[in-house]
């Protein structure tokens, strides 16, 4: 249910132009509960301006350079850490067990949370470290605050990776997953297998998708929502899917701070609640949108040949 603020801010509009009038106000209703009824008004009125300004206007869309398939792939995997450090907090758990399977570093990014004691030192005794605590670690970050060369362990509970400016910085994702996972993918059984992807496939949310992904500002806020949703679910392929959509349209460093930064997982962290950091992210991406004039796609490719834009 973590998402639903982003689905329903999302949805409303529709529902409208659907002529779906009292779905939408059932669903208008269900948001002054969750968000409060001052905040939903404005935040409503802020995605009828960011539809209104894209459609009002001929959007240039400018292709730009491809991104180096490796790099795409993991600042991807920086977005999808972060979903998934929200969707733990949207579940209300501090549950960390599970399986660690191995590394990914990811270039122009800091892993940003409370630091393993003792474990500054070099990339090599920054990972021992970190590997001594399993899924506890988040990973090792050199963010430029330490001497070249030296990197510190993160503690996975409200950790987040984030862009940084300082050159030379990168951090190192440690690849952990939840132990339902692990207990799911040592299955032998491959009719469980399919069985679980079928669980996958949504009918009804894949009718409202063929909507939505064609209006400007909802596509993005929607496949957000269900980026978190699918991950919640345990259908890590689709969530990645929809959140490389919404990286199409606003890129992976906006996606990385409105998921992770003081609007995402921090602001939660830090005790700015739910509400407040669900508000503050829907209004840091809607602020995206409006200061771009023209759609920047760089062209992205998935390494499975589900997903192409260019």
């Amino acid at each position: 249910m973590f998402p639903q603020e982003l689905l329903g801010l999302s949805l409303v509009p529709v529902l409208v132009v659907a002529g779906c009038p009292k779905e939408a106000q059932t669903l208008i209703l269900k948001l002054y509960d969750l968000l409060g009824v001052v905040d939903t008004d404005e935040l409503l009125m802020d995605v009828e301006s960011v539809i209104e300004r894209r459609m009002s206007k001929s959007v240039r869309v400018s292709v730009g350079p491809p991104l180096e398939k490796n790099k795409g792939r993991r600042h991807m995997e920086a977005v999808m850490f972060n979903i998934q450090q929200l969707v733990m907090v949207g579940r209300g758990t501090s549950k960390q067990e599970g399986h660690c399977e191995g590394w990914v570093k990811v270039n122009g990014t800091t892993l940003v949370g409370t630091a393993v004691e003792g474990s500054t030192g070099t990339l090599e005794e920054a990972v021992s470290s970190c590997e001594r605590l399993r899924s506890l670690c988040a990973g090792v970050t050199s963010n430029g605050l330490h001497k070249p060369g030296m990197y510190l362990a993160v503690l996975k509970k409200g950790s987040h990776v984030l862009p940084s400016a300082t050159s030379g910085s990168e951090c190192w994702i440690h690849q952990c997953r939840a132990e339902e996972d692990v207990l799911m993918a040592a299955g032998s059984d491959r009719r469980m297998k399919r069985s679980t992807q079928r669980n996958c496939i949504n009918k009804s949310e894949e009718r409202v998708y063929n909507v939505v992904e064609w209006i400007p500002a909802i596509s993005t806020l929607y496949n957000l929502g269900t980026a978190m949703y699918y991950a919640s679910v345990n259908c890590s392929e689709t969530a990645k899917e929809r959140a490389i959509l919404s990286a199409a349209d606003i890129g992976t460093d906006v996606l990385m701070v409105a998921t992770g930064g003081t609007v995402g997982v921090a602001g939660y962290a830090l005790g700015a609640g739910m509400k407040t950091g669900v508000k503050a992210g829907v209004r840091y991406l809607l602020n995206s949108m409006k200061e771009e004039d023209d759609v920047l796609v760089n062209q992205y490719s998935w390494e499975e040949g589900v997903i192409t834009i260019q």
